[in-house]
This record gives structure tokens, C-alpha cells and sequence, in this order.
């Protein structure tokens, strides 16, 4: 029973380590649609928790950034399962743009092999 509560408390600090980290951190599905959105990244892209469904990832990239990220992103995360680099994210409320390092990562299902989301962990690089 305290090996179950033991791991109960990691689960439930990692998930407090996410929520309050200073860096965006995103999941998205494989076509691109967000599921969560952690506290930094709801307050960066204007997109408030009951909201995030209801947008995808290109939703909130920059117009200069989208070919990069729908030519070289995308198919690079695809291929090879992990991509960094530099990306502007739009305000959807603000249209504020925001200059991020971002790292894209796929978590893959351990018996399939198939991708099951993607993770994005951006920094601010102008704060």
C-alpha cells in the first residue's frame, strides 16, 4: 500500500511540476490538435483551460512561421520524432507575438509503435 501512495505523490508532483512551469508545455494529437496546455503556455497563446480543445497547433503559430512549421516541423517530427528549434507564437486574444525555443517531441504506445501525441516545451526568449 505505500509503494501505491508513494507513487500516487511522484505522479501528483510531476503533474504540479508541469503545471507551474515557467515554459509552455503543450500535448497535441498527431493531427496537430491541442489537448492541454499548461498555466505559462494558457497565459502566452490566450487560450484558457475550457478553450484548448477547440484550437490546433498552427492556430497559434505566427504567419511568418507557418510554412517552416508545416514544411520542416511536422515532417521532421514525423520522421525522425524530435525537433527543436526557433518558432513565433500568436496571442490569439492579443495577437501578440512571442519569439520561443521551442522542443517537439513524440511519445510513442510501447507496443504499437504508433505515435499517440506530440509534447512541445517552448521557451520565451525575449523575457
Amino acid at each position: 500500500m505505500k509503494e501505491i501512495k508513494d507513487n500516487q505523490e511522484e505522479i501528483n508532483n510531476l503533474a504540479l511540476i508541469v503545471k507551474n512551469s515557467p515554459e509552455l508545455i503543450n500535448i497535441a494529437t498527431p493531427d496537430g490538435r491541442m489537448t492541454f496546455l499548461n498555466d505559462a503556455g494558457q497565459e502566452m497563446l490566450g487560450i484558457p483551460q475550457d478553450e484548448i480543445e477547440n484550437y490546433s497547433v498552427i492556430d497559434v503559430i505566427s504567419n511568418d512561421f507557418q510554412e517552416k512549421v508545416m514544411k520542416e516541423l511536422f515532417p521532421i517530427l514525423r520522421e525522425k520524432g524530435s525537433w527543436e528549434g526557433n518558432l513565433q507564437y500568436r496571442n490569439v486574444k492579443t495577437n501578440k507575438i512571442v519569439d520561443v525555443y521551442a522542443k517537439c517531441f513524440a511519445v510513442k504506445d510501447e507496443k504499437s509503435g504508433n505515435v499517440k501525441f506530440y509534447t512541445n516545451i517552448s521557451t520565451n526568449t525575449k523575457k
